[in-house]
This record gives structure tokens, sequence and C-alpha cells, in this order.
């Protein structure tokens, strides 16, 4: 089902009709108060699978936005569903506060070596937007990514 604390949250209907999916994430790239999306999904079958994976990969080489998968259990494991994932720039975790942890520590380090280039340059570092939203598919949200807290579910 569907979470009330989720910003978006298509439910396991997309699962059955991964075309819900796709347009989300068109979307949601489009959205500029968006700066990160994570899809927990798949589809029900190969053939499904197969949509999902190249959808995900066309979507990705659009936007300069991070997008995160996180695979249904047991799928993670299976080379045939991480390589075109991957292979497309789009990193698969095998649960959501994986994939939260690792974003959030990136953009810590990727805000460190701005600041740092900032101050070497003696120039102020240009601003940049916060991470207003992540959009997933199970109810999850990173607190505190500047303030170096915890992921909180």
């Amino acid at each position: 089902g569907t979470s009330y604390r989720n910003p978006v949250d298509v439910g396991l209907s997309a699962s059955f009709a991964i075309d819900i999916y796709l347009d989300t994430l068109q979307a949601l790239t489009e959205d500029r108060n968006v700066d990160a999306i994570v899809v927990l999904g798949g589809g029900i079958s190969d053939e499904t699978n197969q949509v999902y994976k190249d959808g995900m990969a066309r979507i990705r080489k659009g936007t300069d936005k991070p997008l995160i998968a996180v695979a249904y259990p047991g799928l993670a494991q299976l080379e045939s569903w991480l390589e075109p994932l991957c292979g497309a720039g789009i990193p698969v975790y095998p649960t959501p506060e994986r994939a939260l942890r690792a974003y959030a520590r990136m953009r810590q380090f990727i805000d460190f070596r701005d600041e740092r280039a900032g101050a070497t340059s003696r120039q102020p570092p240009a601003e940049k937007p916060r991470d207003r939203g992540l959009a997933s598919g199970e109810r999850a949200k990173v607190k505190g990514e500047r303030d170096g807290s915890s992921i909180e579910e």
C-alpha cells in the first residue's frame, strides 16, 4: 500500500503498470522542489522488469538529479537486474535505509568539498539548492543531511 508519510508513493499497483513508475519519475525530475529520487520497485515479470529498467535508464539520461533504486528483496542479488541500472549510473541498494544513508553521506561530502573549494579560492561558495524532498516507494526520510544527524524511519 501507500504511506501518507512519503512525499510520493505510487503503491504496489505500479508494479503491474510500469508506466505509473515512469510517468511519476519523469514528473519528479521536472519538479524544481525535488533534488533526488529514491525508487523502490520493479515489475512483476521479466517483461515488466525490462520495461522498468529501460525506462529508469532513459529517465536518468535526461536529468542531473540523483536517481537511486532500491531492489525488491531477492532481486538485489541478480546481476541481470543490477547491471543495466548500474550501467546507466543508477546505484541499486537492497534497502531504503542503506540508499538514504549513502545519499546523505554523499550530500555531506559534496557540501564539504564545495565549502572547501570556496574557502581555497577566497570566493563565497555558490548557493546550493536544498534537498526539499525525496520520492520513495517506502516510508523513509533523510533527517539533517547537513548537520550529520541520522536517518529516521
